[in-house]
């Protein structure tokens, strides 16, 4: 039997054990680096009582939770076949490098190289209504068909919607976990998981029996967000674990997207107040390849794409609202004079320019100007 590689090196089983600790991360390990030399030293200094760290992980284990078991985390390692990938690895994603306090130890099933190419993460609220679904995996699916690989974090909800719907598409996705990889939660997703390991990447920085504690989750966001060259939120209420994730964005200066709900709607009030401040309306997987990956746009078969794509958004849109679309051009066109030639309301057309900006077939300008896309 071939002896495994996390048994022969010992840097990564160190990292694997500094991990494991409670409070311990990047700033810490580069602080006692600095002051051991090697991860060997650190890790026998701890054990010696020299460090603090250690004695705190031993009240924790009084209060009822196990010790960990270095040994026994290693063969469970290599049981359900998990990458290992520390801070330290080549492999390690370079976009995840440059946040803050970055994880110091990937537990990584499926494709590590997927987290290197274009990404997007695609978030949202657990309770989630047939609206942000469906908006969810119209955007998915033309992200997945244009190769842009979709990052979520496998909640309930939207995040379940994001790579189920990639998945169908036949694209990439990776999962981040707020648990560990023998703990799948929720844990209907367990043939998810298998799936996406298929065909993507599950990724998690917790040792491997970690239960999904509350605390976990804010943590798993900074990740979801530092793979990510964007992250759109597709339905969130006000105080929704998905705003998190986009506040993470904008700390490590990534764009944040956001799709629009009606104002009545507590599920979609988190989406249009990031709307307010400053988040970009989202409509179409469009909006946001224009906005990250705008050379996608200049290929010939993304171009078809998008001309099929609103040929088959015209032929499902009401008769009422084609009026509209048809008064429309490449020149931007105010919405008063809109009003003035359907001789409708300023809420009847107003409405009317929504529907048709979320099937994706117009965007409106600032000053209330609209144009066709």
């Amino acid at each position: 039997m071939e002896t495994s590689l996390y048994l022969m090196d010992n840097t990564t089983k160190d990292l694997i054990l500094l991990n494991s600790m409670p409070n311990f991360g990047y700033k810490k390990l580069q602080v006692l680096l600095g002051k051991f030399g090697n991860t060997t030293n650190m890790v026998n200094s701890i054990k010696e009582g020299t460090v603090p760290i250690f004695a705190r992980r031993r009240r924790k284990a009084k209060m009822g939770q196990s010790p960990f078991n270095i040994e026994e985390e290693i063969e469970l390692i290599n049981k359900q076949n998990i990458h290992i990938v520390t801070i330290f690895d080549k492999k390690y994603p370079d976009n995840l490098k440059q946040i803050h306090s970055p994880p110091i130890v990937l537990y990584v099933k499926g494709r590590i190289e997927d987290t290197g190419g274009n990404t997007v993460a695609v978030v949202g609220s657990r309770n989630c209504t047939y609206y942000g679904k469906n908006m969810t995996g119209r955007i998915c699916s033309s992200l997945a068909k244009l190769n842009i690989t979709v990052v979520s974090g496998m909640a309930r909800g939207i995040d379940t919607v994001a790579h189920k719907e990639t998945l169908t598409a036949g694209g990439k996705t990776i999962a981040i976990l707020g648990s560990g990889l023998n703990r799948i939660y929720p844990s209907e997703n367990k043939k998810l998981s298998e799936k996406i390991a298929q065909n993507g990447t599950l990724i998690s920085e917790f040792p491997m029996n970690t239960p999904p504690l509350k605390e976990n989750f804010p943590r798993r966001n900074r990740i979801i967000s530092g793979l990510s060259k964007g992250v759109v939120v597709t339905e969130a209420p006000e105080r929704s674990g998905a705003l998190i994730t986009a506040d993470f964005a904008l700390e490590q200066g990534k764009e944040v997207f956001a799709v629009p709900g009606a104002c009545n709607s507590d599920n979609s009030k988190g989406c249009n107040n990031l709307i307010k401040q400053g988040a970009k309306l989202t409509c179409d997987a469009f909006d946001i390849i224009e906005e990250l990956f705008p050379e996608i746009l200049d290929s010939h078969a993304a171009k078809e794409q998008w001309d099929s794509e609103k040929k088959l958004a015209l032929t499902n849109i009401p008769a009422d609202n084609k009026k509209v679309y048809e008064l429309l051009s490449d020149e931007p066109i105010d919405i008063n004079s809109l009003i003035d030639e359907l001789n409708l309301s300023s809420q009847e057309v107003s409405s009317r320019l929504l529907h048709l900006e979320l099937a994706g077939l117009v965007k409106q300008l600032p000053g209330k100007l609209y144009v066709k896309k």
